[in-house]
């Protein structure tokens, strides 16, 4: 969540200075980086439970759009209703081939995703903590 926290403050600072292109890749950045502990083909399992209960209805809304786009947009090349395949002669007078066609982001929300990670953060980093302290008394407990 570090790292979301960082990429989206960078680029909430710097988006109008960047190339579109350097853009999208930060986004691609922040968003499947975010969504990849609550995804569940990853080995240790998908974080659940009261690490990712959200009370702010924000917060929770912003949570499972951002794992929403990590499929639908950033994840995955698949054709979906916000990303689409189009002659690139469409795009460009001239060109030739296919190119990538998708929904832009809204660059308001980059300091909620922040600030969303950083809550995160600080969540995992707790829940670390219980779990090394609930295995420190189990390994005390088998001497």
């Amino acid at each position: 969540m570090r790292q979301v926290s960082i990429a989206a403050k960078y680029l909430s600072a710097y988006a109008t200075k960047l190339n579109s292109q350097v853009v999208r890749v930060i986004w691609t950045g922040i968003v499947v980086t975010y969504a990849r502990p609550f995804t569940k083909k990853n080995k240790l399992g998908a974080v659940q439970g009261r690490v990712i209960h959200f009370e702010d209805h924000m917060q929770r809304s912003l949570h499972g759009r951002l794992c929403e786009l990590r499929n639908q947009l950033f994840a995955h090349t698949d054709e979906t209703e916000l990303r689409g395949i189009v002659a690139a002669s469409e795009v460009l007078d001239g060109a030739e081939g296919y190119v990538e066609e998708h929904e832009s982001m809204n660059l308001g929300a980059v300091p909620d995703i922040a600030e969303l990670a950083d809550e995160l953060g600080k969540r995992f980093t707790t829940r670390v903590r219980e779990i090394e302290e609930q295995l420190g008394r189990r390994r005390a407990s088998l001497r």
